[in-house]
């Protein structure tokens, strides 16, 4: 394990955003912003065995998974790239096979305007 501090855990999303939009406003325009995040509405019945497993092994927990709708939030007022807010093995995958891995996470690229 690193000797660098973990970053600190956002519980909830309203602070999250704001944490995420002060960055925003702290770079030019054109630069992008790229989230993946346990998505707690892929795989729901196994999500509670997975956010333990991530808190129990990733620093600066507890962690917790969001829903799809709240991790698209993050990208409010941004050019968000296509394919959008999908699971991250569905985002611009190289091929069928890559795009039907199973994943637990939603991920994006967004631009500032």
């Amino acid at each position: 394990m690193s000797d660098e501090a973990a970053p600190p855990y956002i519980p909830d999303e309203p602070r999250a955003r704001e944490i995420v939009g002060r960055l925003l406003a702290s770079v030019p325009a054109g630069s992008f912003l790229t989230i993946s995040h346990a998505g707690a509405d892929l795989f729901p019945a196994d999500m509670g065995a997975f956010e333990e497993s991530l808190n129990r092994h990733l620093p600066g927990g507890p962690h917790t998974a969001r829903t799809h709708d709240a991790v698209a939030r993050f990208f409010e007022n941004m050019e968000l790239l296509e394919p959008g807010v999908v699971r991250v093995s569905e985002w611009r995958p190289e091929g069928h096979a890559d795009a039907r891995v199973h994943t637990t996470l939603w991920g994006g690229v967004g631009r500032k305007r």
